[in-house]
């Protein structure tokens, strides 16, 4: 078998926004995503902190997003 004819495989290393974001992108083809931690996201991330009995979800992460450092992520996002 030539290389040309094996389907093309793509690897991911990690899973924060940018990784998450390329496989949103490349969704229609052969990933896989490798990941070190147990969970995907990276940074981003919600916690659910208990409150007075209420659980409530604290999303963390993003610190600082413009449409300047961030024009690829500002694609996903529907115009307003």
């Amino acid at each position: 078998m030539s290389l040309s004819a094996s389907p093309e495989r793509i690897a991911i290393i990690g899973s924060g926004i940018s990784g998450l974001g390329a496989a949103w992108s490349l969704r229609n083809r052969n990933i896989t995503i490798f990941e070190q931690d147990r969970r995907p996201g990276g940074h981003s991330n919600t916690l659910d902190l208990a409150l007075d009995g209420k659980t409530i979800p604290v999303d963390t992460g993003f610190i600082v997003y413009n449409e300047r450092n961030y024009p690829n992520l500002t694609r996903f996002f529907p115009a307003s």
